[in-house]
């Protein structure tokens, strides 16, 4: 299980418990029962753990994101050296080229 499935199937039992403290919670209000006290706690102590588990999320995704930028950069960089090898190749390849034009029309007698 990778990290991505294992915070959804975190958010999702953290939701489910939370969802179920809170209509526990509003049955005992409904009702005469004291076990509103505890239910409380218990829910707050889920919201706890939930914002703690979104905190964890933001900086994590904060931290991808710089890798991301980091990536793009080496790839624009990586770009930008396929560009200048071709135009090297290419000017190389033209003056290669004119000289061995130069070269067959000494060697051959062609005219210029």
């Amino acid at each position: 299980m990778n990290f991505g499935n294992f915070v959804s199937l975190q958010c999702q039992s953290l939701s489910g418990f939370i969802q179920e403290n809170f209509e526990k919670l509003n049955e005992a209000l409904a009702g005469s029962d004291h076990s509103w006290t505890a239910l409380t706690l218990e829910l707050c102590t889920a919201l706890e753990t939930a914002n703690k588990l979104v905190q964890s999320t933001d900086t994590n995704v904060r931290s991808l994101s710089e890798k991301v930028r980091e990536l793009e950069k080496i790839v624009k960089r990586g770009d930008s050296a396929i560009t200048a090898a071709r135009a090297i190749s290419i000017s190389l390849n033209q003056k290669g080229g004119s000289s061995v034009a130069s070269e067959n029309r000494e060697e051959y007698g062609s005219p210029q």
